[in-house]
């Protein structure tokens, strides 16, 4: 007892014959201590958060539609982007299901339809992307430029891989692992690339954004709609430097990108002529895509006209020419003249094609027809939609800006990217799966695309609120960048 007395007199004596070194030790422990442990509930606490659903819903379903959002936005984005997407996967959905079909004639007549056209140069809405991608790239990009006169390129590099990356590889792992096992090969869909099994080789090209260069042929892709995602990254990584040269030397920058555009006419030139390729893949009906070079398809310095005219507009939006311009010159009756030749422009892009669906035999075009509307009708889409865009944004849209401005798109458009990134699992899933024949009639067909799209949506809403909203809540935290609008 008295022994222990006396440590109990040491223990409450230490702090006054203690060095104040060993105090100043200890100190330092304690606070070290506290601040790992304030860290490790910090994080915690902001991986619970990321993961919270209801807050993820809540930041989907936001709505900005004050007159201070609409100025600094191009709000009619939303809804081109949205519009796109049920192009996407309307095509695709028509594409998928073609082998299923127990009357191959009734389709081949469809094609020839005038309204089919829509469905035959569905490859098109992958050109409102470009557009679309280009544009805000450039305007994001100009806008940093203009408040520290320099841009941060390897942030830029970086915070575009960590977007496109989690959810990507997410799918992908998806697509490879989970869905041999969702998928049941019956005799109407044997045949089909439902499973993809060649992740386990060319998994890796999809990683650094190479997969539309190898491997060279479009049915050896790993997860075959992946070409998209590497083609604009490709892309983006010229956009800092054409964007820095423009803040800084407005010509220079504008005769680079003139200069980009004329060798992508000549390069899709050279290689149509070459190849006598025809104006897209469906332009000879019976004929199989395969046959297609995806060299035209799928590669940059082929597939670039609207990306440029993207970069182009998202400039002269930003730097504010756009809007001198409309202030100064714009009337009603020059509005018109510019709305009539968008229009034409678009309807002449889309459905020009009709006499090779329609008449029998299809070839109809000569080769130096095929080479011009192969070359030129990308880009002459993406200058229709650069008109929508401008017009829209400087207040001489009229109805088309209420429609494609509507706040309700906002949400869709930010499922977006998770839906161009699930509609394939859910047709491999429908086309794998088909026990028997599809039989083709419109009201059939009409029903399997609302089908996938609305499934395809379903699917896009889970992966965005448990994998795309989440990491990328985590990204923001852990880089300390704010969100972008």
């Amino acid at each position: 007892r008295a022994v222990t007395e006396e440590q109990e007199a040491v223990q409450n004596e230490w702090p006054s014959v203690a060095s104040s070194s060993e105090q100043s030790y200890l100190t330092d422990q304690s606070s070290g201590l506290q601040r790992i442990a304030y860290a490790a509930q910090d994080t915690f606490a902001l991986i619970v958060n990321s993961f919270n659903v209801a807050r993820n819903i809540d930041d989907l379903l936001k709505v900005d539609s004050g007159p201070k959002v609409r100025g600094k936005t191009v709000r009619c984005l939303d809804g081109l982007r949205t519009l796109s997407m049920a192009w996407v996967v309307l095509g695709h959905t028509y594409i998928w299901t073609l082998s299923l079909y127990d009357n191959p004639s009734k389709v081949l007549e469809t094609e020839q339809r005038f309204s089919a056209q829509v469905l035959d140069n569905g490859f098109l809405s992958v050109d409102s992307f470009l557009f679309v991608s280009g544009l805000l790239a450039a305007y994001i990009m100009l806008g940093m430029a203009a408040k520290s006169d320099k841009l941060p390129f390897v942030k830029l590099y970086v915070f575009r891989i960590l977007r496109l990356l989690p959810l990507y590889m997410f799918v992908i792992m998806c697509q490879w692992w989970l869905l041999p096992y969702l998928v049941f090969y019956s005799p109407a869909s044997m045949g089909l690339p439902s499973v993809d099994p060649n992740c386990s080789k060319y998994w890796w090209t999809n990683l650094i954004f190479i997969s539309n260069f190898y491997p060279t042929e479009l049915k050896d892709i790993c997860f075959p709609v992946s070409w998209y995602l590497s083609l604009d990254m490709q892309l983006y990584i010229l956009v800092p430097f054409v964007v820095l040269l423009f803040h800084r030397h407005h010509k220079s920058a504008l005769a680079i990108l003139l200069a980009l555009l004329c060798t992508t006419w000549i390069v899709t030139a050279s290689i149509d002529y070459h190849w006598n390729e025809p104006p897209n893949m469906m332009a000879y009906p019976g004929q199989p895509i395969e046959g297609w070079k995806p060299d035209v398809y799928t590669k940059p310095y082929t597939r670039s006209g609207p990306y440029i005219v993207g970069v182009l507009t998202g400039l002269v939006l930003r730097n504010g020419w756009a809007s001198l311009f409309f202030q100064r010159y714009m009337t009603v009756w020059r509005c018109w003249l510019g709305w009539a030749a968008s229009a034409t422009v678009m309807v002449t892009v889309v459905y020009g094609l009709y006499p090779l669906f329609h008449y029998q035999p299809a070839h109809t075009f000569t080769r130096a027809g095929n080479v011009a509307y192969g070359t030129l009708h990308r880009t002459a889409w993406g200058v229709g939609l650069s008109w929508i865009t401008l017009a829209c944004h400087n207040g001489w849209g009229w109805w088309v800006n209420d429609i494609l401005g509507a706040p309700q798109w906002q949400p869709w458009s930010r499922l977006s990217f998770a839906c161009y990134l699930v509609h394939p699992f859910v047709l491999s899933i429908f086309t794998g799966s088909s026990a028997v024949p599809l039989h083709y009639s419109d009201l059939n067909a009409t029903y399997w695309y609302l089908g996938t799209l609305v499934l395809t949506h379903v699917g896009a809403l889970l992966v965005y609120l448990f994998v795309e909203a989440p990491v990328g809540r985590l990204i923001k935290a852990s880089t300390g960048s704010s969100r972008h609008k």
